[in-house]
């Protein structure tokens, strides 16, 4: 599997640059230090050919996963690597927690398709969520189940 640990300070330079090129209103170095600073936040990295090529960001919580962040470089996007760091992650919290939550930008119908796709469900909308813009957010879910995933 292409999929491995995330370590922010040693990635830091293709993580922000694959940041940058995935969205509009992209963290910015100091957001991602914060959200590892405190040991909240985990992730991993999709590394092929000595390069990373997507990561993937998420904070567990009591009795959830929050994903804070996921992202694929422009170049290496419908090839697998988003459904393989979501997989990873489902495998590695299926037997902790409930389910995995993310918001997702209305106006951001790649991301919302994917998600469906995995599985997730959209289950509320946050009215004039984002600080940068009056946009609405999406609350997608995806409910974890030990037996699929552990016992086949």
């Amino acid at each position: 599997m292409n999929v491995w640990p995330l370590n922010f300070r040693l990635d830091k330079k293709e993580i922000l640059d694959i940041e940058n090129k995935s969205f509009e209103f992209p963290y910015e170095e100091d957001d991602f230090m914060d959200a590892f600073r405190f040991g909240r936040a985990s992730g991993g990295i999709y590394r092929q050919d000595k390069k990373i090529n997507g990561f993937i960001i998420y904070e567990f919580r009591r009795k959830s996963v929050y994903l804070w962040n996921l992202a694929v470089h422009p170049d290496h996007r419908r090839q697998g690597i988003g459904a393989s760091l979501v997989n990873k992650l489902v495998r590695n919290a299926s037997s902790l927690r409930d389910r995995i939550i993310i918001e997702i930008r209305e106006t951001n119908l790649p991301a919302q398709l994917f998600l469906r796709k995995q599985g997730f469900k959209a289950t509320k909308i946050l009215k004039n969520f984002y600080d940068e813009t009056p946009e609405d957010a999406y609350k997608m879910e995806l409910k974890l189940n030990y037996k699929k995933y552990f016992h086949k």
